[in-house]
């Protein structure tokens, strides 16, 4: 499906005959550069115009065409030969009726030079034409022009069907005439209905579509030379092709009139986030980018890509257990000898382990309502969300101790609100504590509470990745059981970090948190800048930095961030790329970065920029530059602290 490299360009050639089915055949090439040489046209024996009745027997044994093709720009008649034995490229290419073409050039090709001469084709080129004294560039946009082809193109590229023999699908709007071929439906004709059937499953032994059965609905008139023995197309279109573009019908779903209203598209479009499966980059969304390309050269959306941006989920694994054979055994029947042993509890066979996608016929589903009736629904979503990245596959074992560690988190994080019932006194600081250092631990509160805003946010925003954030909160947490119980009695930071982690774990414990929302709001008696405690959890303010504090500008290459400094966010909305670049090279650090770009073979790809208070560059591999060999105890130095006997020496 994947369109390849652009290597060549298609070229359309006229027919000096028009037929029921071609105006014009068109032929792709690599060598664009030889269209001034071309002598003659090749098709392949299954081309739709190697028929009986067009085709004639030469005197030296050649099959030809009764018609010719007409060069794009010099309007020489070309013959055209039917033989499958010239290169026809790309096998993919071959194999589509209306696009094995080939071109002729005995000039640069031995075997087009053997059939010329074999087949008396003449080889004489005018070269006194005016344009063999143009550039190739020149000569595509004079193609261009002449709507004649010249569009860099791939060889892998061929026609897509997309026809299904189903019955649920939109009807293809062809009438079939046995006098003029395939004719297109009257505009005023349109839109085809389907008709109702008691029997709508189509058979995969026929291949035939249910509608092959409506025998009244196919019956047609051909809207050409009027024969009432027409036939409509039973075939209906994927269904791919219609979900491709209810993202702009949703706009307007009322209008009887158009698709869309295209002042209503434009104020929304592009979509912000499409988050779907993998199979969704493959179809669905390649279907929509065509689609929405279509819309924007027909002038009704300004925007030219459908989505901002995607992600594909990965999927949800189990455990599955097999046997040398390939077959799947049931948990049930499995033993466990050590760690990396388990054998089958009938046979004693050593059976397989892996992880793959949860099915019924692997035995290696989970019923999602086991655990929620175990753990609860939030404790259920939160494990879901942790320790993976959105687009990663997720092996889902409930016995690695991830579980384990989310109940301890979710202790601590409930005894930091039954703490304003029952205030603790383990953690009362012994002795006298000084004003002086009251205000220090509210500031480091405030800017622990302040950078778990902002990491929150990259992390989201940047990645959409909510098991990082949701490990940011698990520090904040952590550190606020650790604050002293007087200075919690006492500091409106302290406070306002408990709002601030409820706000932000909303969207992922909501249960959990209203319920100690609910316990914050009753024992507070006085007002926390920002929020407003009379009214529920999810009808705050979600916490925002207050304009004092510093934005960041980072390079970042997969997911690490290895050069970083803060500045204004007043100035981070008017940076360039170039701007943030400059900033980094004149930071301490800049050897550092260079050093990093240079040793991975890295080259910048775009600007990323994340509200008023983060822009990030980001980096990818370039190709054509080899990653440099880091020396040995850079290596050692990575992977962790020397042992004390390379520090001694």
């Amino acid at each position: 499906m994947w369109v390849g490299e652009c290597n060549g360009v298609n070229i359309l050639f006229k027919l000096s005959i028009p037929t029921n089915d071609f105006d014009f055949i068109e032929t792709f090439t690599i060598k664009p550069e030889t269209l001034l040489n071309i002598t003659h046209l090749y098709i392949q024996s299954n081309h739709k115009l190697a028929r009986p009745d067009l085709i004639e027997q030469t005197k030296t044994g050649a099959k030809r065409l009764r018609i010719d093709a007409i060069h794009p720009l010099t309007e020489r008649a070309l013959p055209i030969f039917v033989n499958d034995d010239a290169d026809f490229g790309p096998k993919i290419r071959a194999k589509m009726t209306m696009l094995n073409v080939q071109i002729g050039t005995p000039i640069s090709n031995d075997f087009d030079e053997s059939f010329a001469n074999k087949h008396n084709i003449s080889t004489l080129i005018d070269s006194s034409l005016h344009w063999y004294r143009l550039d190739l560039e020149t000569i595509l946009a004079e193609l261009r022009s002449r709507e004649l082809g010249g569009y860099r193109t791939s060889g892998k590229l061929s026609d897509w069907c997309i026809s299904r023999q189903r019955y649920w699908g939109t009807p293809i709007p062809i009438i079939h005439c046995n006098h003029c071929g395939a004719v297109p439906v009257p505009m005023n004709e349109l839109p085809i209905r389907l008709p109702s059937l008691e029997n709508i499953k189509s058979s995969s032994k026929t291949g035939i579509s249910p509608l092959a059965n409506a025998h009244d609905w196919i019956k047609a008139q051909c809207p050409k030379c009027g024969n009432l023995n027409a036939k409509r197309e039973t075939d209906t279109m994927d269904t791919f092709v219609d979900s491709s573009w209810y993202f702009l019908r949703y706009l307007d779903n009322d209008n009887t009139t158009k698709p869309f209203e295209p002042n209503i598209a434009n104020k929304l479009m592009p979509v912000d986030l499409y988050i779907g499966g993998l199979e969704h980059a493959l179809t669905h969304l390649f279907v929509s980018r065509f689609i929405q390309h279509f819309m924007h050269s027909k002038g009704l959306c300004t925007s030219i890509e459908p989505f901002k941006r995607f992600i594909p989920i990965g999927m949800v694994q189990g455990k599955t257990y097999k046997t040398l054979t390939g077959q799947y055994v049931a948990k049930d029947n499995v033993t466990t000898v050590d760690k990396n042993t388990v054998i089958h509890s009938l046979t004693k066979e050593v059976l397989q382990m892996d992880w793959e996608k949860m099915s019924k016929s692997k035995y290696n589903g989970i019923d999602p309502q086991e655990v929620i009736d175990q753990y609860g629904v939030d404790f259920t979503r939160i494990l879901m969300l942790t320790f993976v990245h959105p687009r990663s596959l997720r092996n889902f074992n409930l016995e690695d101790g991830i579980a384990e560690g989310l109940q301890n988190w979710f202790k601590i994080l409930i005894n930091l609100y039954v703490e304003l019932i029952e205030p603790s006194t383990k953690s009362r600081s012994k002795s006298a504590m000084t004003n002086e250092e009251f205000k220090q631990i509210e500031a480091t509160i405030r800017d622990q509470r302040l950078n778990t805003i902002y990491t929150v946010a990259f992390y989201v925003d940047s990645f959409f990745n909510v098991a990082s954030a949701i490990i940011e909160l698990q520090k904040l947490t952590r550190y606020l059981r650790k604050i002293p119980a007087n200075v919690k009695e006492q500091s409106n930071e302290y406070l306002t970090a408990l709002c601030d982690l409820l706000v932000i774990i909303g969207p992922v414990i909501p249960c959990l948190s209203s319920e100690l929302w609910t316990i914050l709001r009753k024992q507070i008696k006085h007002n926390v800048d920002g929020y407003d405690l009379n009214k529920n959890l999810f009808e705050q303010n979600y916490p925002k930095l207050p304009d004092d504090y510093p934005g960041k500008i980072n390079a970042l290459y997969d997911t690490t961030i290895f050069a970083s400094m803060p500045v204004s966010r007043s100035v981070l909305p008017s940076l360039s790329a170039s701007d943030v670049l400059k900033c980094l090279n004149e930071n301490d650090n800049q050897s550092q970065m260079k050093a990093f770009i240079e040793n991975n073979g890295l080259k910048l790809d775009r600007l990323r920029k994340l509200g008023d208070y983060c822009a990030t560059l980001i980096y990818e591999r370039d190709p054509d530059v080899p990653i440099i060999e880091q020396p040995e105890a850079i290596v050692e130095k990575k992977r962790g602290k020397p042992s004390k006997k390379k520090q001694a020496s």
